[in-house]
């Protein structure tokens, strides 16, 4: 079975190919070589980012269920995690989500209305 986390990367990837090459350009899903070519971020870079990008919200290290039951995790999980400040981590992750958002919007439609939904 394919863990969870594999499969939303596998999907971003996907998603992130799907793109026009100039909306990958935009949101750095791929550059221009010294060549002049375009090259998209390969599953590796896209799984690395992702990692550097949890590891600034909350570098703590993830406890390993190695060996534990499934009734048992989640006490585990509680245990190790006990002194997680939980609220600073919401925040900051939060912070991370609204400026990826903020980041997909284009320079041109910023300003063009107060909405908050974004297609």
């Amino acid at each position: 079975m394919i863990p969870a986390g594999r499969l939303h990367l596998a999907a971003a990837e996907r998603a992130l190919s799907l793109l026009e090459v100039s909306d990958q350009l935009g949101v750095g899903a791929a550059v221009v070589t010294s060549d002049g070519e375009w090259q998209q971020a390969t599953y590796r870079q896209i799984e690395d980012t992702f990692k550097v990008m949890c590891a600034s919200i909350d570098p703590s290290p993830v406890p390993s269920f190695k060996g534990l039951p499934a009734p048992g995790r989640a006490d585990h999980l509680r245990a190790v995690r006990a002194g997680v400040e939980a609220d600073s981590k919401k925040a900051a992750l939060s912070r991370v989500t609204d400026a990826l958002v903020e980041a997909s919007v284009p320079d041109d439609y910023k300003s063009a209305s107060a909405s908050l939904a974004v297609d």
